[in-house]
């Protein structure tokens, strides 16, 4: 029909033909998306977790991001070593969480 778009299924949801998941502002529908790739990169990593982009890259080069798997040229993050990363910082001392005698 004129004027109506085409959808195509894509983990589980209607999402209308040239348009990806990733276009959606909501970090988390964002992560969701690419869960049934299992692979994150460096953009969308940041937009999951709120952050700049800039930040990703400078706690990659400080040796406390995520481990990251280069895939040629391009480094992508695997959901898997994500969460883990997440689970480690949620207690460790600096995480964002102040305790009174700091």
């Amino acid at each position: 029909m004129p004027g109506k778009r085409r959808t195509t299924q894509l983990t589980g949801s209607s999402v209308p033909q040239g348009t990806t998941p990733l276009e959606k502002t909501n970090a988390q529908s964002d992560f969701r998306s690419v869960t049934a790739n299992r692979l994150l990169s460096p953009d969308q990593l940041a937009r999951f977790l709120q952050v700049p982009l800039a930040t990703i890259y400078r706690w990659r080069s400080r040796g406390e991001a995520p481990q990251g798997i280069k895939v040629g040229r391009h480094v992508r993050f695997r959901i898997e070593d994500v969460e883990q990363w997440l689970e480690i910082r949620r207690g460790a001392p600096g995480s964002g969480s102040r305790s009174a005698d700091s």
